[in-house]
């Protein structure tokens, strides 16, 4: 990296904006543009370049290690030191998964209920409506028993 790209870099550690202008090396045009892309920088205007929150680091040790290639290198590195989820799906049935241990503070227990199948919750369906309505069923139909066995003279009403 050349000692002016540097530089330049040194001003934007420190706060300044730069100003891309035509004038401008090669290597800082090229780097700027690229900077910004990896979210470092930040383009308040057009052709003006600005140091992004949180970017002191990346830039400071793009001026330390004066090579893009190796900051590309450093920075994959800083991106895979991440941390990781791992879902552990065994004994997890649909719904439902067990995180990895090292990441579970509590474990909760979860309760499954089996749903019947479809003849059962038809029966259920009918022995609910006889057990709401048997009154409404009941008391109709020894009605019309009663006027049957009336008609047929099995049973004898006087009045």
């Amino acid at each position: 990296m050349e000692e002016h790209t540097i530089n330049t870099l040194n001003k934007i550690l420190d706060g300044e904006s730069i100003h891309l202008t035509k004038s401008e090396t090669d290597e800082v045009s090229e780097l700027l543009p690229k900077l910004k892309n990896l979210g470092i920088l930040q383009q308040p205007r057009r052709f003006e370049y600005a140091i992004s929150a949180n970017s002191r680091k990346k830039i400071s040790k793009l001026i330390e290690l004066k090579s893009w290639s190796y900051f590309l290198n450093w920075l994959d590195g800083q991106n895979t030191d991440s941390n990781i989820f791992n879902n552990d799906f065994s004994n997890s049935t649909i719904g439902q998964f067990n995180q990895s241990e090292n990441l579970s503070v509590l474990k909760t227990e979860i309760k499954q209920v089996i749903q019947p199948n479809v003849k059962e919750k038809q029966q259920n369906a009918i022995i609910s409506f006889v057990e709401k309505f048997w009154w409404q069923i009941l008391v109709p139909l020894a009605i019309v028993i009663i006027g049957i066995l009336i008609e047929r003279g099995v049973i004898n009403i006087r009045f």
